[in-house]
C-alpha cells in the first residue's frame, strides 16, 4: 500500500494534472473521510464531480447513492420498506408529510419530491448499515429544487450523519451549500485542473 496518492492529494496534484487520478481522490477523500462527518465535492458543471463520486461509491462496500432512478415504484409511505412510525419521521425530515403525497406511488410524484424520497430512501439505508460503516452519496445535491429547500436539506443530512456516526459525500456546483453542510472535507475541482482536496477549517 502506497500513501502518495492521499500525500498528493493534500499537497494539492489531482485530477486534470496527470498526476492524480479520479480514483486515486476517491482514495484519498476515503481514507481521510471519518463517520459523523460530510465530504463535499465542489466544481463547475463537466469538471469531473460525478466521475469522483462513482469512483467513491465503486470503492466502498457500504456506500448507498441517492438516485431517483432507482426509486421502487410503489406508494411513497411503502418505498423505505420500514416501520410506519419511522418511515413518516424521516419522510418528515425530508419534506414529505403531506398525506395525499405519502398514499401516491413515486412514479406520480414531481422531480422535487422523487429527489426528496430518494434522499429518504438513503438515509434510511445508510443508517441500516450501522455506525462507521455507512457513506451516503449525492450527487448534484438539490439540484431539483428550491433554495431554501435545498439548504434545509442540508442541515437535515449534516444532523442525520453526526447522529448516526454515518458518513456522507455530496456533490455540487454550489459553493452556497458548503455552510448549511459543514463538511469536514472538502475537494475543489475547477474545470481542466487539478483537484485539491483538503480539511476544512472549523470556525472559531
Amino acid at each position: 500500500m502506497t500513501h502518495v496518492p492521499l500525500v498528493r492529494a493534500v499537497f494539492g496534484a489531482g485530477v486534470g494534472s496527470g498526476v492524480l487520478s479520479a480514483a486515486e481522490v476517491a482514495a484519498a477523500v476515503d481514507e481521510r473521510l471519518m463517520p459523523g462527518q460530510v465530504g463535499f465535492i465542489t466544481g463547475p458543471s463537466g469538471a469531473g464531480k460525478s466521475t469522483i463520486l462513482g469512483c467513491l461509491r465503486r470503492r466502498l462496500r457500504g456506500g448507498v447513492v441517492v438516485d431517483p432512478a432507482l426509486l421502487p415504484d410503489k406508494p411513497v409511505v411503502d418505498c423505505l420498506g420500514a416501520g410506519l412510525d419511522w418511515t413518516l419521521n424521516l419522510l418528515a425530515m425530508c419534506g414529505l408529510s403531506e398525506g395525499p403525497i405519502l398514499a401516491r406511488r413515486a412514479s406520480a410524484l414531481s422531480t422535487g419530491q422523487r429527489w426528496r424520497l430518494a434522499l429518504a430512501v438513503g438515509l434510511h439505508r445508510v443508517r441500516a448499515k450501522g455506525a462507521g460503516r455507512g457513506t451516503l452519496l449525492v450527487d448534484e445535491f438539490g439540484s431539483s429544487l428550491d433554495r431554501v429547500s435545498a439548504l434545509c436539506l442540508c442541515r437535515t443530512v449534516r444532523r442525520f450523519v453526526t447522529a448516526r456516526k454515518i458518513r456522507a459525500v455530496c456533490a455540487s456546483h454550489d459553493d452556497g451549500l458548503m455552510e448549511a453542510l459543514g463538511p469536514a472535507l472538502l475537494v475543489a475541482q475547477p474545470l481542466h485542473a487539478a483537484a485539491i482536496v483538503r480539511e476544512r477549517a472549523k470556525a472559531g
